[in-house]
């Protein structure tokens, strides 16, 4: 007999204490069958752990879809303690919301590395969708190599995750083009993959799932989020974790420990040699504050990403300037109500403007840029904060946003958290 996913038996009890579905709403089930996750060289060092008992640490590295509290992570976590209640099981949570794999190569090893993981499972195929195959080749292995030159027995798994948007493609048999060059890299180096958001799929095609809405207003469906991307946990990310837990299963039963896993790149100009510089190792001239966890602008939960946060007044242009041997370049900051314009200059010759302000800019929120055609050499880049004004209500108008005290939006500076950077910094 054709085994039935986990997840729906998990959707039935979760549906009956709102409103029963109807009896042939429920006749679907039959037709969503155990879905198939590339196991490759498998989890061996990380099951051998949780089979030995002990601490054992998993790292969940992704976008916001990651970070939500009691969603897949949470989730797939308690479900993996409760099958195995003789380990000491701890999370990272690493996950940042609005951010793909290219910020996290650069961010890998203070979030993730730092914590020694046993297990990172890695998501980022939403927010990547964006990006062209050859940078996310780029970005993903630099994510692998990095994990694997810090320690090879180290786990990896990729998981991948869906939208509204992104819904037709794989409802065609086909993988978005963000999930397919992952599988590109996940195939050289022989790590699992699990589509996660296969039974959302299936149960979309079958009728009994809507992406978008409210549950109470749809009673004889799944509702898998508000906005066609979040998932609401007892749903969305209820059918992710029991679809996760499914394909755990089954690695556990790749038992065969891997030797050397490092292999020849994929890429050879891969972002391993990706970094993060903080922020005050670079040199500065002008007028520039470090925000305290006392600053009056800048939220606590930014100063906890953070730490050396520098803001640069564009009364007096004032720069940050670090020498480099390396090729790609930008920052990892804050963008907001009171951010204005920094001007880029690579070697004394200006590069490009760049507003840290845009249309949701009604409040402060990490953001990242960078500049990936810089020939590769021996470099002196600086960031200037500009004295130029811009019209900022037009750029909110763009958002319809609800602007709230004008007064917020009268300043012009610019933050620096950390210099990211493929290479290395020269004394």
């Amino acid at each position: 007999m054709k085994n039935i996913l986990l997840c729906l038996l998990l959707f039935t009890s979760c549906r009956a204490a709102v409103t029963p579905a109807p009896e042939e709403k429920l006749k679907v089930t039959q037709e969503i069958m155990a879905m198939e996750h590339p196991g490759r060289s498998g989890l061996a060092n990380f099951f051998t752990k949780m089979n030995a008992g002990g601490n054992v640490k998993i790292a969940y590295f992704g976008g916001s879809i990651t970070e939500a509290g009691n969603g897949w992570r949470d989730q797939s976590f308690n479900w993996l303690q409760s099958k195995y209640p003789a380990v000491t099981l701890s999370q990272v949570n690493a996950g940042i919301g609005g951010t793909g794999s290219d910020l996290g190569v650069f961010r890998l090893q203070k979030d993730v590395l730092s914590k020694n993981p046993d297990l990172v499972f890695v998501e980022f195929a939403v927010n990547d969708n964006a990006l062209p195959a050859q940078v996310i080749h780029k970005t993903m292995e630099g994510i692998v190599r990095q994990i694997w030159t810090a320690d090879e027995q180290t786990d990896i798994c990729f998981v991948y995750t869906v939208t509204e948007g992104t819904a037709p493609t794989l409802v065609n048999g086909q993988l978005t083009g963000a999930m397919q060059a992952m599988e590109d890299v996940a195939a050289h180096y022989g790590i699992p993959s699990v589509q996660m958001c296969d039974s959302v799929i299936q149960l979309y095609k079958a009728g009994s799932l809507i992406f978008k809405g409210v549950p109470a207003d749809h009673p004889d469906k799944i509702v898998f989020s508000k906005d066609g991307t979040h998932p609401y946990p007892e749903t969305g990310h209820r059918l992710y974790a029991a679809t996760l837990a499914q394909a755990l299963d089954s690695f556990a039963q790749i038992t065969t420990l891997p030797t050397s896993r490092l292999v020849a790149a994929l890429d050879a100009d891969n972002w391993e040699d990706a970094k993060m510089i903080p922020a005050n190792e670079l040199t500065y001239n002008g007028t520039w504050t470090a925000i305290t966890t006392g600053d009056t602008i800048i939220p606590g939960h930014l100063l906890n990403k953070f730490p050396n946060l520098m803001r640069g007044d564009s009364t007096q242009a004032p720069a940050a300037t670090i020498q480099y041997q390396g090729s790609l370049a930008g920052l990892y900051d804050v963008v907001g109500p009171g951010c204005g314009q920094l001007e880029i200059y690579v070697d004394g010759t200006l590069l490009a403007k760049k507003k840290r302000f845009d249309k949701y800019s009604t409040y402060y929120r990490p953001q990242y840029f960078y500049y990936k055609d810089i020939a590769q050499g021996s470099h002196t880049i600086e960031f200037r904060v500009s004295s130029e004004p811009f019209d900022k209500m037009a750029i909110l108008a763009q958002g319809n946003n609800e602007v709230g005290d004008t007064s917020r939006y009268g300043t012009y500076s610019c933050y620096i958290g950390y210099l990211l950077l493929r290479g290395q910094v020269q004394e």
